[in-house]
């Protein structure tokens, strides 16, 4: 493939200003850009502005970079010059036949309050702004990208006709302009990225209100709250979105602190309101899905990311449920709050002769897979919440972990594999809440089936608990 050529078209402002276009222009040349620049291409005796134009007309040169400071802006404004003659080229041929993107406006320098210099005939056209170091450093890719026809955003094919349109309204989340904020400020370690992720985080609780269940004359109960839970797969998306750029550039106490607040947001949606009227015990089911779901998502990817201290945000602090106060429960709660019966579903189960060890854990297994998350993230996370709720109970709620029925012939899961290491394995106690010898008591005991009783999955294997500590 022949190398893409560029005709660079600038002001003699000064030896400074010249001195900066070459560095540019051998920067290019650099990136495999084979520049055409006067200083290299214009030799004595030659007619400069027919050099220009046929610079500008020549099929064969395919980029013309107008580099304009605010010397080539006045002359070319006031056609005097060199860079004149060049305008009335460039000009005609910009708004005649010739493909527009053949142009590009670059920024060398701006004014005191931070204006580009522009010719008037370019004013309306994006340009590329590398009037310092740090955009310079920034914006170069983007020149050269545009030099060999490679943008970094290119258009996505055309999907189908969505299906919702034929039914329901689809869900609403707000502007998503505040999630791509919110993951851009923590990114980048920005100030003000806390409460971006704040303003992302209520904006995802202020539309589950939509999600209410809508009685159906003709439909049964249950595949009502599963069609829910359907319409609701955009909400863990676009949470495990975010959740996951916080596990890679926000592993914080404070961070976790956020993220707890919205859990806690969400607990009053597993049940009626005190001034409820009439309501099924159905009638919440797909909330306790999604906040079970949510929660465990986010519990397995801050595992797999090793973003422990989000880990022990969501854990070990506990949760205020105002709505438990009118029914005479405390309504300070550990996270097991947010693993609720979901009866309807096993309901379904049994009304389709499904068959499914849990339906619930079944759905969660098929979304995970829809958007490539590992479904052994949330097992591992099941395992760990499940330990952790029975060395440190609450004397009112416990942590079923529903998952481990697809565990029962699984390996140990990596989480609990690392704890070879005694590092590690002081980290996980930490979040179990108890000493090595109480941790390795409760395995034991569930492995017996005492205790809780879900005897399923071999609790000793899934651990590895056998080799724990056995490394520095």
């Amino acid at each position: 493939m022949d190398a893409p050529k560029l005709f660079i078209s600038y002001s003699w402002s000064s030896p400074d200003h010249e001195a900066w276009v070459i560095r540019l222009a051998t920067d290019l040349r650099q990136e495999g850009i084979d520049v055409i620049l006067d200083k290299w291409d214009l030799k004595e005796g030659q007619d400069a502005n027919a050099f220009m134009e046929r610079m500008v007309s020549d099929a064969t040169v395919g980029k013309v970079a107008i580099i304009s400071d605010e010397t080539y802006a006045t002359k070319a404004n006031n056609r005097s010059g060199g860079v004149g003659t060049e305008t009335q080229i460039i000009s005609a041929e910009v708004y005649r036949a010739v493909d527009q993107s053949k142009f590009v406006v670059v920024l060398p320098s701006l004014d005191d309050e931070g204006n580009p210099f522009v010719p008037t005939y370019a004013a309306s056209r994006i340009y590329i702004d590398l009037s310092s170091d740090d955009r310079l450093a920034e914006n170069f890719e983007q020149l050269v990208r545009w030099v060999y026809d490679k943008p970094l955003h290119v258009k996505p094919a055309l999907g189908k006709r969505p299906a919702y349109l034929d039914g329901d309204a689809a869900p609403v989340f707000g502007a998503p302009t505040v999630f791509r904020r919110a993951m851009e400020f923590v990114r980048h370690g920005r100030e003000g990225a806390g409460g971006a992720v704040d303003d992302a985080l209520v904006q995802l609780t202020d539309a589950l209100p939509q999600f209410a269940s809508k009685p159906a004359d003709d439909t049964p109960a249950d595949e009502v709250v599963y069609a829910t839970i359907g319409r609701m797969a955009p909400v863990r998306s676009q949470f495990d979105e975010l959740f996951g750029v916080l596990c890679r550039f926000s592993d914080t106490a404070e961070m976790g602190g956020r993220v707890h607040a919205f859990f806690e947001r969400m607990l009053p949606f597993y049940d009626a309101p005190a001034n409820a009227g009439s309501y099924k015990s159905w009638d919440f089911d797909a909330y306790r899905f999604l906040g079970w779901e949510l929660f465990l998502s986010a519990v397995g990817a801050a595992l797999h990311h090793r973003a422990l201290n989000l880990v022990e945000a969501l854990i070990t602090t506990p949760y205020y449920n105002a709505a438990m106060t009118h029914r005479g429960i405390p309504p300070m709660q550990t996270f097991s709050a947010l693993n609720r019966e979901v009866d309807s579903l096993e309901a379904r189960n049994k009304r389709l002769k499904l068959n499914k060890v849990s339906h619930q854990a079944q759905i969660a297994k098929e979304r995970s897979e829809a958007v490539q998350h590992r479904f052994d993230d949330l097992m591992q996370a099941d395992l760990l919440l499940y330990l952790r709720s029975q060395v440190v109970p609450s004397g009112y709620l416990s942590w079923y972990p529903t998952t481990l029925g697809y565990a029962a012939s699984h390996g140990v899961f990596e989480t609990f594999a690392r704890c070879v290491s005694r590092k590690h394995l002081d980290r996980i106690l930490g979040l179990l809440g108890g000493s090595e010898e109480v941790v390795r008591q409760t395995i034991v005991e569930s492995q017996r089936g005492q205790g809780y009783g879900f005897n399923r999955p071999n609790f000793r294997v899934l651990t590895g608990v056998d080799s724990w500590g056995t490394l520095p």
